[in-house]
């Protein structure tokens, strides 16, 4: 039986040395990843971190709403970087490649 859909929150945004942080928390997927991008051109007075570590579960949709945030901030001049991806998500963006392009560290950095 699927289990039922988790909505995506941003549960904290806070500033810090590397920027904005945003932790975001729940599913990033098909139904949320569009909530998600109307929101991010909030936070383009600097830098943005996303926080994945509160995500259960990214799907494609969710991957390549994180590609399109990032091409849009690079032809700004800012940055997009990402932490905390972990279980399903990290596995997901370490094995596509893409983690490296956020400069976040691999699984493997995480266990040592």
């Amino acid at each position: 039986m699927p289990s039922p859909h988790t909505e995506l929150t941003i549960v904290s945004v806070a500033s810090e040395d590397a920027g904005r942080l945003v932790r975001l928390e729940g599913e990033l997927d098909l139904v949320t990843a569009p909530a998600l991008r109307a929101r991010l051109p909030e936070f383009d007075d600097q830098p943005l971190v996303l926080d994945l570590s509160g995500l259960v579960f990214t799907d494609s949709t969710g991957l390549a709403i994180l590609l399109e945030e990032r091409a849009r901030r690079l032809e700004r001049g800012t940055e997009l970087r990402i932490r905390g991806a972990t279980g399903q998500t990290g596995e997901m963006l370490e094995r596509t490649g893409v983690l490296a392009l956020f400069g976040g560290p691999t699984t493997a950095d995480h266990d040592a």
